[in-house]
């Protein structure tokens, strides 16, 4: 089982977007931490949009975690300071995340009715 990460930033901000699981939603487990990109800046705005895909294992407790009601999801982003870069947050400007995961479940064909 997987977590796709895609990430696009165009604020001139670095970071860190975490996602999270769990079955208590006052006690989440980190699932998946990956960095936020930050574009080149000049003149004091960000050049073009910092683009940045990744792809990482669930791990096996929050695949156990997943088998149980209520699953809790959350999703943090911290975002850093721009590193003494003077640089203007603009309307226009945008952070998006997309995750998806991929889980297969392997049946037995008896457990299905088979032979």
């Amino acid at each position: 089982a997987s977590i796709d990460l895609n990430i696009t930033n165009s604020i001139p901000l670095g970071g860190v977007v975490k996602l999270l699981m769990g079955n208590d939603s006052l006690a989440m487990d980190v699932v998946v931490a990956v960095g936020i990109p930050r574009g080149r800046i000049v003149d004091r705005r960000v050049e073009a949009s910092a683009e940045s895909s990744y792809v990482r294992l669930i791990p096996e407790t929050s695949l156990r975690n997943m088998r149980r009601a209520p699953l809790y999801t959350q999703q943090i982003i911290e975002l850093y300071s721009s590193l003494g870069d003077t640089a203007w947050i603009f309307g226009a400007d945008s952070l998006a995340v997309q995750a998806s995961a991929t889980i297969e479940y392997m049946v037995n064909s008896k457990d299905e009715g088979g032979n």
